[in-house]
């Protein structure tokens, strides 16, 4: 019955006012957040803020490269390393750094790093961090990039497209692995997990550059017990 209110005011609301329809997000109005409550923020020069009230962090990114997620004391960084095709490496630039928005007016920022570009968007569902790769640089082996976590108490594979990055008290998800060439085709992915470093390897057999990746961070859970230690591993036996 909600449900069906709901829609019957959007139509009601959008109907013979295509400046309201444009752009909408029903998840918006579902989850009680608006875009404005997402927005990006520049804190500081080059260091850009947002909350993200429907999983319990902020995010924070920083022209150094860096993506952090912050949870009052706790806090999960991210930092895309290198990336290639079989056992050739490429590194990766420093990147220049620019807010805006997507199509859908969430929104984003971008970090540009010449050949390896990263847009960081605010959606209603969570925090998604784009990688984009503009160009093949080598003739062999799949494509691979790998990120480096830190802050983490553990991280391991839930499945070939999420993982499960825990702190003391938080349980995160970086999945929902899609990658795509430049004319939509679906390609093959997985993550692989090793200690802290999370390499997303692609199966780019064919594939027409562009090549765009897109997992999604989400909190599954906040850990409570009493009595944690740091040897517990309190909340690993279950997905």
């Amino acid at each position: 019955m909600a449900s069906l209110l709901l829609s019957v005011c959007l139509a009601i609301l959008t109907q013979g006012s295509p400046h309201l329809a444009v752009g909408f997000d029903p998840s918006d109005l579902a989850g009680g957040t608006t875009r404005q409550d997402r927005r990006f923020s520049e804190v500081r020069t080059g260091v850009y803020r947002a909350d993200q009230p429907s999983q319990g962090y902020t995010a924070q990114l920083d022209s150094t490269g860096k993506a952090s997620l912050l949870m009052g004391n706790e806090r999960v960084d991210l930092r895309t390393t290198v990336y290639g095709w079989g056992n050739t490496t490429y590194t990766v630039n420093l990147p220049s750094t620019s807010s805006s928005e997507d199509k859908r007016g969430n929104s984003l920022v971008k970090f540009k790093r010449g050949d390896l570009s990263e847009w960081f968007v605010n959606e209603p569902g969570g925090l998604h961090h784009w990688l984009q790769v503009n160009r093949r640089e080598h003739t062999g082996g799949k494509l691979w990039v790998s990120l480096m976590l830190s802050g983490a108490r553990g991280v391991k594979t839930l499945s070939d497209d999420t993982i499960e990055v825990s702190t003391a008290e938080h349980a995160l998800s970086y999945g929902g692995l899609h990658v795509w060439d430049a004319v939509g085709r679906a390609l093959p992915s997985r993550f692989d997990v090793s200690g802290s470093t999370v390499k997303i390897v692609v199966d780019d057999l064919g594939a027409k550059y562009p090549v765009t990746i897109d997992p999604v961070w989400t909190q599954q859970q906040k850990i409570t017990v009493s009595n944690a230690s740091d040897d517990d591993q309190f909340g690993y036996s279950t997905a």
